[in-house]
């Protein structure tokens, strides 16, 4: 058995397991899927959200805020709710990028231990951190990333690189470092995506490679919350169902343009992606107050004070 088709079958029981789950207690509670109030705003907040999901910039910010704008979702059923909505989409997404990207399969394998890892320990900790001060960190961080990005494109700084699909060596060792961080500063609440691309891009890898990455971390850390919620039964049944299905269209949509874009655009897409993350950083530093109590929890089914997009 090779590497590659044991991280598949290991998506593949984690994502059926956990849905199955999911089923069996939607059937058992199918009574509150009754009336077609509000089915129309969460089909069109589940297209939408998983379309910018898997670009890059993340779901669980635009849901949080969709669902409380248009009171879709009630603020208590929130966390659970964001959590499990987004199986079938990690899942698939997961599958679509790792039997469609060339990359080295140990690369992907050791970078999403490493995330694992770091969440797990690092959740013990990582509470007692400073959130604001991070979220003004990173906010900043990602700003000078796509500064350097958008030189190189702009030809104002060398532009080499861009087409290794692997990381070797220490490369691969300060990679996983970082993955490691980022996956412990997800039970903060807050997102790895764009760091995780903004890093891939500066160690000279083709962007695309950022995605299996990205998916793979969240597979294997989402469900784990998504159990918690569905046993306790803390999640909106109707978003359940809805995302899980129709909210694959955003996620096929966006991975076609990923896939068939050359990666001097993808890279202008990862510049916006970076700009966009590090301004809702900024922004959610800057409040003065979270959002309500047990409103953002991460994968790791932690409660922070608030949440900015995985």
């Amino acid at each position: 058995m090779t590497a590659l088709i044991g991280y598949q079958i290991a998506t593949v029981l984690m994502m059926v397991s956990v849905c199955g789950y999911l089923a069996y207690d939607i059937v058992k509670h199918k009574n509150e899927l009754r009336g077609k109030d509000k089915y129309l705003g969460l089909v069109i907040v589940s297209v939408i959200t998983e379309f910018f999901d898997c670009l890059g910039i993340g779901s669980y910010g635009p849901q949080t805020a969709a669902y409380k704008k248009f009171k879709l979702v009630d603020d208590l059923l929130i966390p659970g709710t964001l959590n499990t909505c987004a199986l079938t989409v990690t899942g698939v997404g997961t599958l679509l990028f790792i039997n469609t990207i060339e990359m080295d399969i140990m690369t992907l394998i050791a970078m999403v231990i490493a995330s694992c890892i770091g969440s797990f320990l690092g959740s013990k900790f990582v509470c007692k951190l400073n959130v604001t001060g991070i979220r003004y960190g990173m906010g900043i961080a990602l700003i000078i990333v796509a500064i350097v990005i958008t030189s190189g494109q702009l030809g104002l700084l060398p532009n080499e690189g861009g087409i290794a699909i692997g990381l070797y060596g220490w490369k691969l060792v300060i990679a996983c470092i970082v993955c490691a961080i980022l996956g412990a500063l997800m039970c903060l609440g807050i997102g790895c995506y764009a760091p995780m691309l903004a890093m891939i891009c500066l160690m000279g890898v083709n962007p695309v490679i950022a995605y299996p990455v990205m998916y793979g971390t969240c597979m294997f850390l989402i469900p784990v919350a998504a159990f918690r919620f569905i046993k306790e039964g803390r999640y909106s049944k109707k978003q359940a169902v809805i995302c899980n299905t129709v909210g694959l269209i955003g996620t096929f949509t966006a991975f076609y343009l990923i896939t068939s874009v050359p990666i001097y655009w993808l890279k202008w897409a990862v510049v916006a992606v970076l700009i966009y993350t590090s301004y809702t950083m900024l922004r959610d530093a800057n409040r003065k107050k979270g959002v309500v109590p047990g409103e953002a929890k991460c994968a790791c089914g932690i409660e922070t004070e608030t949440q900015t997009s995985p």
